[in-house]
C-alpha cells in the first residue's frame, strides 16, 4: 500500500495563517500595533518567521508598515470594502450557477445543518461562531462549483478584509441568516438561476 509524504510547511506560512486568522476574526483590531517580540513570545518561535509571515500580510494589505510605529493592522474603508463586495457580486453568483449538478446531496444537507447551528449562535450572540459558519456555508457552494481558478479569486476576496465590520450587529447576522435561507430554499428545489440572483441580492445588501 502506497502512503503518501508527509509534506512539511515552512514555519512563518505557519505564523501567516495563525496571524490571518486572527486578523480576521477581530483578534487584532485596525489600527492596532503588531509587535513583532511580543507575537514571536506569544507563538512560541523565533522573530524571523514572524517577521516573514509579517511581510506576506503586508502584500495582502491586511497590515500597514508605518514608519513610526512599525506594523499595524490596517484601516478598511467603506470604499474598499464597496469595492471588493462590487465584485464579489459578480463572481459569486457564477460559482452557484457552476454548482448546478456538483453539489451532492449530502452537501445540500449540511448547508441546512449549518444554517441551524447559525440560528443558534445568532441567538447565543456569539458573533465568531456566526462568522464561521457564514464562511463554511458559502465555500461548500463555491468548491462544489469546479473551477479552481473561481475559487481561488473568491478567496483572495474574502481575505481581503475582516467580515466582522460587516457583522458585528444582531439586524446584519439576521438578515445575512435570512438570505442564507432563501438560497438555500432555491438550491433545493433546483432553482440556480434564483439562487444565484439572490447571492447577488445577498452581498450587495451588505
Amino acid at each position: 500500500m502506497a502512503i503518501e509524504t508527509i509534506k512539511k510547511v515552512p514555519l512563518h506560512e505557519v505564523v501567516y495563517e495563525k496571524l490571518k486568522t486572527s486578523i480576521l476574526e477581530g483578534d487584532f483590531r485596525p489600527g492596532e500595533r503588531l509587535n513583532q517580540s511580543l507575537l514571536a513570545d506569544k507563538l512560541g518561535v523565533s522573530r524571523m518567521p514572524v517577521r516573514d509571515a509579517l511581510r506576506i500580510l503586508e502584500n495582502d494589505a491586511l497590515i500597514e508598515n508605518q514608519m513610526d510605529k512599525g506594523y499595524v493592522v490596517a484601516n478598511f474603508s467603506r470604499q474598499k470594502m464597496d469595492d471588493i463586495l462590487f465584485v464579489r457580486s459578480i463572481l459569486e453568483p457564477k460559482a452557484v450557477l457552476y454548482s448546478r449538478g456538483h453539489l451532492s446531496d449530502e452537501d445540500i444537507s449540511q448547508m441546512g445543518d449549518i444554517l441551524a447551528q447559525a440560528w443558534t449562535e445568532l441567538k447565543a450572540g456569539n458573533w465568531k461562531s456566526l462568522h464561521r459558519l457564514n464562511t463554511d456555508f458559502h465555500f461548500l457552494i463555491y468548491n462544489a462549483a469546479g473551477s479552481p481558478l473561481l475559487l481561488e479569486l473568491i478567496e483572495k476576496l474574502w481575505h481581503s478584509f475582516p467580515k466582522y465590520l460587516l457583522h458585528e450587529q444582531y439586524d446584519a447576522n439576521l438578515h445575512s441568516l435570512h438570505g442564507h435561507e432563501n438560497i438555500l430554499r432555491f438550491i433545493k428545489s433546483g432553482n440556480f438561476e434564483a439562487a444565484a440572483t439572490e447571492m447577488e441580492h445577498h452581498i450587495s445588501q451588505h
